[in-house]
């Protein structure tokens, strides 16, 4: 496969992966930073307790969608250009950056 092509693929499912999203909910929409409150992560289960059910109802959607797509970037990186060790490499990596 095209290393450039692994390397956008890796890159861009290490970035959506590192979107804060409990953080972009609670400081955009209530002022509030989740990891100065609760048990200081940044995850859904601290905004509920932080925030409320409705705000980390939206957290865990945005972080399921967040994975839903890095793992599609694979797939599709996939379908450009289908080698099945690409393909597993790319998705060792993808579980590996989690």
């Amino acid at each position: 496969m095209n290393w450039t092509v692994d390397v956008l693929m890796v890159v861009g499912a290490y970035l959506l992966g590192s979107i804060p999203s409990a953080v972009w909910i609670g400081k955009t929409f209530y002022g509030v930073d989740v990891r100065e409150h609760g048990s200081k992560n940044a995850g859904s289960t601290n905004t509920i307790r932080v925030l409320g059910l409705k705000p980390g109802l939206i957290v865990f959607v945005m972080d399921m969608v967040k994975g839903f797509l890095a793992v599609n970037l694979v797939h599709l990186s996939y379908f450009l250009v289908p080698r099945t060790v690409d393909f597993v490499n790319l998705q060792l990596l993808r579980i590996l950056e989690h």
